[in-house]
């Protein structure tokens, strides 16, 4: 959902946008505790690394900071993390979200629903349907920013009953029609969308 940030004044702060369920090769810390948590840095790095955002915010340069947070990022990698959620999210992708239920999903996987449902939510935070509900939202945007379709052809693409599905879908995801977020889009970098409501600079 979106949320809305003032910002009066200087602000310096380093962002790491991790693809869906790519935080947990580097902490067994379940989403739902990260979320939870005043202290989500430590709770993953732990404290052998207690001086490292000091140090890193004192490092004006921004290739060398984003190459300290890769050093960081690649000591602390799990090789062996479960293949459970990543062969259920390769799924996902090459079914391109046609006729995926959370049925299907966990046969294709060999375990039980209650087992797909404890993994999506332990590692993603959501339930498994509503993260196909999201990656469909996703890929249904993805299609209004880069292609001239009608809502009609967007919906169909994007396997929703109809067009009033897909603005149902919209509103109850962003809090937008589809027509109004997209006027609200100011930013539109690799696969981040910025939302603003027109009061700052694109």
């Amino acid at each position: 959902m979106p949320f809305h940030v003032n910002i009066n004044g200087h602000l310096d702060q380093v962002c790491i946008i991790f693809y869906p369920s790519a935080l947990g090769a580097f902490t067994y810390e379940s989403y739902k505790g990260l979320m939870s948590s005043d202290n989500v840095f430590e709770n993953i790095f732990h404290d052998k690394n207690s001086f490292f955002l000091e140090q890193l915010f004192v490092e004006h340069n921004f290739v060398k900071r984003a190459q300290k947070i890769e050093s960081l990022l690649l000591k602390n990698l799990n090789y062996e993390r479960p293949n459970k959620l990543k062969n259920a999210l390769l799924l996902i992708s090459e079914s391109n979200n046609e006729n995926l239920t959370v049925e299907i999903l966990a046969r294709q996987l060999g375990v039980s629903e209650t087992s797909v449902f404890r993994l999506f939510k332990n590692h993603l935070g959501q339930n498994p349907k509503s993260f196909l509900k999201t990656v469909r939202f996703r890929m249904a945007l993805d299609k209004m920013l880069t292609k001239k379709c009608s809502l009609t052809e967007i919906a169909y693409l994007n396997h929703y009953y109809d067009q009033a599905h897909l603005i149902n879908d919209f509103k109850s995801l962003s809090g937008h029609s589809p027509k109004h977020l997209i006027d609200k889009i100011n930013l539109n970098q690799n696969d981040l969308v910025w939302i603003c409501d027109g009061k700052f600079p694109a």
